[in-house]
């Protein structure tokens, strides 16, 4: 006889604090993403 058990599992992302993200919905571009980094990118649309 098999037994199915349900367990709720909470995943606790790691997340480095010092890391952040830019993001500017402009006239030009229609999304420029900056990253402390040294990434970036542009979307026109």
């Amino acid at each position: 006889m098999k037994r199915v058990y349900e367990k709720e599992v909470i995943v606790k992302p790691q997340l480095n604090q010092e890391n952040v993200l830019g993001i500017d919905h402009g006239v030009n571009n229609w999304l420029t993403c900056v990253s402390n980094l040294g990434a970036s990118a542009g979307c026109r649309w």
